[in-house]
This record gives structure tokens, C-alpha cells and sequence, in this order.
């Protein structure tokens, strides 16, 4: 199976997905990222590819509940950009190969002003176990984004 099993998202903002709810399903073995391109959020050395098996941009009112991520070998969930009020909750998160969820903007230059750092994300009740080799495995990782609530 090939990444980004699930893709909550849009063309544009200005049009979003809306009231979407992914629930109750198991996702398993979506492709590896190693090889895939990478994004440094800041400046620091930490980056991520910008996919998942659960991948949310140009979204909003969007849950992913009660699912089970089982050997993803990528990232369970990735809310990317410009997402609003996303919700990860009471999920399972097994032998990830990345980070269970990824809260990822993006930024111009330095000042974050285009808006394009997903707002009011609500990531609560989840199991993470098992991990990866790589650095963000077992982990939640946020960078520029707003409203963030754990």
C-alpha cells in the first residue's frame, strides 16, 4: 500500500474539506519515508517528511478517532499547513516508523504571518507503543503551529 492511505484535504484553503471524521479503522504497512524528502521546520536539526497513512491539509473540523496505526513505517497522522480545529484522539499507534502525529506549518522567511500553521489541534487519549528506529518514533512532534492542546 502506498502512502497517505487516508488524505483529508482540499485545493485551497479558501474551499477546505469540512466535518470530516475518520473512525475505527486499522492501517497498516504504508511505504517507508527514509528515503523521502525531508522538511526542517526550524532552525534547529529536526525534520520531517511531509506525509502519513492519515495526511490533513486545507482542512477543517476534522477528527481521526479511534484508529489503530500498525506498522506504518511512516508517520500515523500528519496534520500539515493550513489545518483548523483537527482532532486526534483515542487512536492506537503501533511500530511507527516515524512519529505517531506530526503538527507541521509552514513558514516564509521568518515571520509566519501567510497563516499557512494548522490552529486549535486537539491531540488526546492516544497509545503510542513500539516505535521505530529513527528519531521521532513513538513521538509527537509540533513545530509552527497555534493552539496546540495535549
Amino acid at each position: 500500500v502506498g502512502e497517505g492511505i487516508v488524505r483529508v484535504t482540499s485545493f485551497s484553503s479558501a474551499q477546505p474539506a469540512d466535518g470530516i471524521t475518520v473512525t475505527n479503522l486499522r492501517l497498516r504497512h504504508t511505504t517507508t519515508d527514509v528515503l523521502a524528502p525531508y522538511e526542517a521546520p526550524g532552525g534547529g536539526d529536526q525534520s520531517a517528511h511531509r506525509g502519513g497513512a492519515v495526511f490533513i491539509e486545507n482542512a477543517t473540523n476534522t477528527t481521526v478517532i479511534g484508529c489503530h496505526f500498525d506498522r506504518t513505517d511512516g508517520s500515523g497522522v500528519f496534520v500539515s499547513r493550513w489545518a483548523r480545529d483537527v482532532t486526534v484522539a483515542s487512536n492506537e499507534f503501533s511500530f511507527t516508523g516515524s512519529a505517531g502525529v506530526i503538527v507541521m506549518g509552514a513558514c516564509k522567511l521568518i515571520d509566519c504571518t501567510g497563516g499557512t500553521q494548522p490552529h486549535r489541534t486537539v491531540i488526546e487519549g492516544n497509545f503510542l507503543h513500539d516505535g521505530g528506529a529513527d528519531s521521532l518514533s513513538l513521538s509527537l512532534s509540533l513545530s509552527l503551529s497555534l493552539s496546540v492542546a495535549l
